[in-house]
């Protein structure tokens, strides 16, 4: 089998299209997108993912079932249609998303203090 393809990037504010006019929207100050191609480049699913602050992904995974993102975010995101909420500051999350990019699972740490994630292992 081989491994689906994601890519990711952060736009800056506004809006853009993927592909031939698949349209990615801002939420707010800072996103992000998450995108699924076929082996041939396809594109076969995209989200758009963040809140109304600054939402950033550190680092995505695939580990052969489930694709986990982790990241940080400020107020509230939304992330493959899981909303989190977190306290005043930086906060951190965890996703665990399907093949089709739809949020399963989904957790955040919140914290008064900055927080960072810059990679995770996934065993």
């Amino acid at each position: 089998m081989t491994k689906p393809r994601y890519a990711l990037t952060i736009p800056n504010s506004g809006n853009f299209t993927l592909d031939s006019g698949t349209p990615i929207n801002n939420n707010g100050s800072t996103d992000f997108f998450m995108a699924k191609f076929n082996s041939n480049g396809i594109l076969q699913h995209s989200i758009a993912c963040g809140g109304s602050g600054n939402d950033y992904v550190a680092d995505i995974e695939w580990n052969g079932y489930a694709l986990i993102a982790v990241g940080t975010f400020v107020g509230t995101i939304n992330v493959g249609g899981l909303q989190l909420n977190g306290l005043s500051g930086s906060n951190m999350f965890v996703t665990n998303l399907n093949s089709s990019l739809v949020t399963q699972n989904g957790y955040s740490c919140n914290t008064s203090r900055a927080v960072s994630i810059n990679d995770m292992c996934v065993g």
